[in-house]
């Protein structure tokens, strides 16, 4: 699965300077996980590290006060995870979560395996294997309850079972348009190509009328289209 947020940097000693520079300032701790994401962008990473080490070593503060200036504070804003729908990857919720982000939410999506950025399982799956993928993600980031868990089809039967399976984790679990099993139609449907499966997708989403119904039998995943749901729906493996 990928996540949204930047995997650590850690260049190895005598390949970055500011990284062997911040190294020193922190002694034997080594570097930090803040380090590591700011050592994406060098310059970024030696501003920070110049601006602490003034702080901490320049000044006449007493060294409680000192620290107050510079140990960051906790972000107590609430999160919500995300969890897709077969066919579907993380830009699916891009009309929703700037709404979010602007109440005051910390937003995390993810890939669900096999979808997106995310790689294709060895094996098949379960539903409960889904649901601990949620979990997973929350501890990667440390997280250990969230405000919601939205999902959205398979996301939202995953949505399901990290409840049972993690009760007390999650305030919400906002589960839509889900069923117990999946209809042998489904398997048809793929049979007949990605393309055309999202052309029949795209139809049944979505409204006569609406930017992302369409009517396109010509629609070829290779080329360039301006709806984005069947250019989504169509690169999804089929695996």
């Amino acid at each position: 699965m990928v996540s949204q947020r930047i995997t650590p940097v850690y260049p190895p000693k005598g390949l970055n300077i500011t990284a062997d520079q911040i190294r020193e300032r922190r002694g034997p701790r080594g570097l930090t996980a803040l380090d590591g994401t700011l050592l994406h962008a060098s310059p970024i990473a030696n501003g920070w590290n110049q601006l602490l080490g003034a702080v901490r070593t320049k000044g006449k503060l007493p060294g409680d006060i000192r620290e107050l200036l510079v140990i960051p504070s906790l972000d107590r804003r609430p999160w919500i995870i995300f969890a897709n729908s077969l066919l579907t990857n993380t830009s699916l919720w891009s009309s929703v979560t700037p709404v979010f982000i602007s109440r005051g939410y910390n937003i995390i999506l993810f890939d669900q395996r096999g979808h997106g950025k995310s790689s294709i399982p060895p094996s098949e799956c379960t539903i409960p294997e889904l649901g601990r993928d949620i979990a997973h993600v929350l501890d990667y980031f440390k997280i250990q309850t969230v405000e919601v868990v939205i999902g959205v089809s398979q996301g939202a039967a995953s949505a399901l079972s990290f409840s049972i399976q993690y009760p007390g984790r999650a305030g919400k679990i906002i589960a839509c348009d889900t069923q117990a099993k999946a209809p042998e139609s489904n398997k048809q449907s793929s049979d007949d190509g990605m393309e055309r499966l999202a052309i029949v997708t795209a139809q049944r989403w979505f409204p006569a009328g609406s930017v992302y119904h369409s009517v396109d039998p010509d629609f070829n995943a290779d080329g360039n289209h301006d709806n984005p749901i069947l250019k989504m729906i169509a690169t999804t493996p089929r695996q």
